[in-house]
């Protein structure tokens, strides 16, 4: 197996925050970019434990006002779908940028979508801002499941890629 690409994620915030996650390019489409990202440490989001070394195959639709991070555990199985809402991504060669709208979509399989964050947005929003917004939740919720079972098909065709180790891609 190949090195995957490498691929930066920079996560912009409303109140001016800035992250930057180093990630493996797994697929670039017209449509959508997917990267891959091992969490180095454990990590507990909305009760959700992913412990170190959780692989989230993130999914970025291009002009789409949310992505998907896709929890995957060591066995291949998903875990659990955190929808951001938020900018299209904005894509340079090997790098994307998007803006986090605070507010986020949980759904573990076999539940219904659980809207977070609604306390998170930053008083005095702009109107406009919290009309966008809202406007990008109600098409997640309409897209929401056709997204999970894009999400399914794509860790199922995937799944090589994310649970190799980097020992693993390193070998011809």
């Amino acid at each position: 197996m190949t090195t995957l690409p490498r691929f930066t994620e920079i996560k912009r915030r409303l109140d001016g925050r800035l992250a930057r996650f180093d990630c493996e390019l797994v697929e670039r489409r017209p449509d959508v970019i997917r990267l891959r990202y091992r969490l180095p440490q454990p990590w507990r989001v909305h009760g959700v434990e992913l412990p170190s070394g959780t692989v989230t195959l993130a999914h970025y639709w291009i002009g789409r006002p949310f992505n998907l991070y896709q929890w995957v555990d060591g066995h291949g199985r998903s875990v659990g779908y955190y929808f951001n809402i938020g900018s299209p991504p904005a894509v340079e060669d090997d790098r994307l940028e998007w803006m986090d709208w605070f507010l986020d979509v949980l759904v573990l399989p076999g539940s219904a979508p659980e809207v977070l964050d609604r306390d998170d947005l930053p008083a005095g929003l702009a109107p406009s801002v919290a009309k966008r917004i809202e406007a990008a939740l109600v098409a997640l919720l309409v897209e929401i499941d056709n997204r999970v079972s894009e999400a399914e098909d794509a860790r199922a065709r995937l799944l090589p890629m994310l649970l190799a180790s980097p020992a693993e891609e390193r070998s011809p």
